[in-house]
């Protein structure tokens, strides 16, 4: 089955949405696409907002899924549906004909995800500056009102010009379409026509004949004199508004007048001669009527095919190079990796190596117990290295690690430069300098969000005993602090803009307040014996393969991490797979913020492992 982030970001089974077509695309309809796994759309149009309520509410009565509403923004009523769907808390909105901006603070408020449709790149940065959740980049061959760029020559274009995730729409409909979507960099498509003969829509049965009886060549665009051209099926109509168009002997004004209301003709009475049939390209591929269900089973089975296909096909020449990235400290919860303990010898020999007691506190706790550094730094790394362990016991190996904070060690453990049982007693050290020099000065670790490293390195310069800790991902950067301090770093955060979360940790760790634990660690060191690496650990400290590792190990606890520069110089070095092993799914998050055209994984438990395993032997 074919997901992406955007399943995850919207909370639906395929990331496929329904086009947002006037006249067309009501509740019925929306609400069939969204039970049916994919994003359903309720059309605003021109409607005024009485009608979009009503329509949301039906919506709401035949579906629990996440749907969404597509608002013309120079409809005459925009403002007002602005703020219906706002009051009705729609979960998407998606946005044409015009600039949201103005209206994106209270639908992020409202928790409303805002993905415009956008047919250039300026366009999709200005909406991801206003705060858009992802775009849809429509290129020309879709049906109504279209743009210049091709959808092949646009998609990619986007991609590489915003962080947030890119939709593909315009000639996608069928599985080719979307498996091309995707290879595009694209993370879901948007369907119009295609949603034309589903069953469940309401447009007329004549409507629905033209589009099924279209061939290749039967689509025109009209409207490039008056600045909106729209493409639709070759009729009287839009043969004569063609032939008129270009006649000089009629004015603006007259065209203009011949395409009012030219819709609701085709929509809703099916008439040839008065009514613009709008279609895409697409509609010679469109041979009958199914329902929503069978549209997009149909597609997805047909994409997920051609996918694997061309997976095997060029994975080898190019095999998939895998990273593991171990979980830190903050990821743990009561009860991680108990189903791996029970049903793997290896993981349960791993976590045994804790003694009785320590295996007891992490499948039952208490919570508060394992939360302190002293014990949660054994424990996420028994669960860190069990995950790994099993994983490659399972067939997936891995051609390069990294590890958060803690994870490092665990990274280190699974490179074989050291064995488990050293890894395990120089966490066991770690933990308890770490957990005195916590206890020894008083601290606090935030993700700061909604500011750029400039702008936090710059308060904490201004600011004693604050330090940028973390180098996260664009747009997080995690500050640790004394606890005086915590009140005039929330002060300055706010003032600038920013939002501070606080971490589940115990100390101001990774900063200068851990100098005492890294003095200990570099002691310990001293006189250890490493074996050479099977394979490149980048470190925290540098974002590069280990070179000197007894001294960044020590240096560690009390440097920043360079997380994003650490994936970043594993991309670049071919890694195009990362697998976060042990709890949660921070890094994961993290990585896919970082660059959205590598393949996460996340292993955590037994499902999830069996879901890698089978997704990596797939690809590969």
């Amino acid at each position: 089955m074919i997901t992406s982030r955007l399943c995850e970001l919207i909370g639906i089974d395929y990331p496929v949405f329904q086009g947002g077509m006037a006249w067309i695309a009501d509740a019925g309809l929306a609400a069939a696409v969204s039970n049916a796994g994919g994003l359903g759309i309720i059309a605003a149009g021109n409607a005024p907002a009485d009608y979009v309520r009503d329509q949301i509410r039906k919506a709401k009565s035949n579906t629990n899924k996440p749907f969404g509403v597509n608002i013309m923004l120079m409809s005459p009523f925009a403002e007002e549906v602005a703020r219906v769907v706002a009051e009705e808390k729609v979960a998407v909105v998606t946005t044409g004909a015009g600039n949201p901006s103005g209206f994106m603070s209270a639908w992020n408020e409202a928790g409303i995800q805002v993905i415009p449709v956008v047919p250039s790149t300026g366009i999709a940065k200005m909406v991801e500056r206003a705060g858009a959740a992802a775009v849809i980049a429509e290129g020309g061959e879709s049906g109504g009102h279209i743009g210049e760029l091709t959808t092949m020559a646009l998609v990619p274009q986007v991609v590489d010009a915003v962080r947030i995730p890119v939709m593909a729409a315009g000639g996608i409909g069928d599985g080719r379409g979307v498996a091309a979507a995707l290879m595009l960099g694209a993370v879901g498509v948007q369907l119009g026509t295609r949603f034309l003969v589903a069953k469940e829509c309401n447009v007329h049965p004549n409507y629905k004949n033209k589009v099924i009886k279209a061939k290749d060549i039967d689509t025109i665009t009209t409207g490039k004199r008056l600045g909106h051209p729209v493409r639709s099926l070759k009729t009287a109509f839009s043969r004569e508004f063609f032939s008129k168009e270009y006649d000089s002997r009629v004015t603006n004004e007259e065209l203009e007048a011949m395409g009012a209301g030219a819709l609701r003709w085709a929509a809703v009475n099916g008439d040839e001669k008065k009514g613009c049939f709008m279609a895409g390209q697409i509609a010679g591929l469109v041979k009958k009527e199914q329902t929503v269900h069978e549209i997009i089973q149909e597609i997805f089975s047909q994409a997920e095919e051609i996918l694997k296909g061309a997976g095997k096909y060029f994975l080898s020449i190019f095999p998939l190079k895998i990273a593991f990235v171990f979980a830190g400290q903050g990821a743990q919860y009561v009860g991680m990796g108990k189903d791996l303990y029970e049903k793997y010898d290896t993981a349960k020999m791993i976590f045994q190596m804790l003694g009785e007691k320590a295996v007891n506190l992490i499948f039952h706790g208490p919570a508060a117990e394992l939360n302190t550094t002293i014990n949660t730094q054994p424990c996420l790394f028994a669960m860190d290295l069990a995950c790994g362990r099993v994983l490659h016991e399972q067939g997936v190996f891995a051609d390069a690690v990294a590890g958060f904070s803690l994870g490092e060690i665990s990274a280190v453990a699974y490179s074989g430069m050291m064995s488990d049982q050293e890894a395990f007693e120089l966490v066991s050290l770690r933990a308890g300098a770490m957990q005195a020099c916590a206890e020894e000065n008083k601290g606090n670790m935030f993700a700061v969000l909604k500011l750029s490293v400039d702008e936090i390195e710059s308060i904490c310069r201004d600011m004693e005993h604050v330090y940028p800790v973390n180098y996260n991902c664009p747009g997080q950067t995690v500050v640790a602090c004394s606890l005086p301090s915590t009140e005039p770093l929330q002060n300055r955060v706010t003032a600038k803009g920013g939002k501070m979360i606080q971490l589940a940790v115990s100390g101001a760790f990774h900063s200068p307040f851990m100098h005492k634990a890294s003095d200990q660690i570099a002691k310990y060191l001293a006189n250890k014996e490493f074996k050479n690496m099977q394979i490149p650990v980048y470190a925290n400290v540098t974002a590069t393969p280990y070179q000197h590792a007894k001294e960044l190990l020590a240096l560690q606890v009390k440097s920043p991490v360079l997380w994003q520069k650490s994936i970043e110089n594993m991309i670049e070095d071919g890694i195009d797979t990362f697998i976060e092993v042990g709890a949660g799914k921070t890094l994961s998050g993290l990585i896919k913020k970082i660059n959205n055209a590598v393949r996460v994984f996340n292993v955590c438990g037994v499902q999830s492992l069996e879901n890698t395993v089978r997704e990596v032997n797939h690809a590969s």
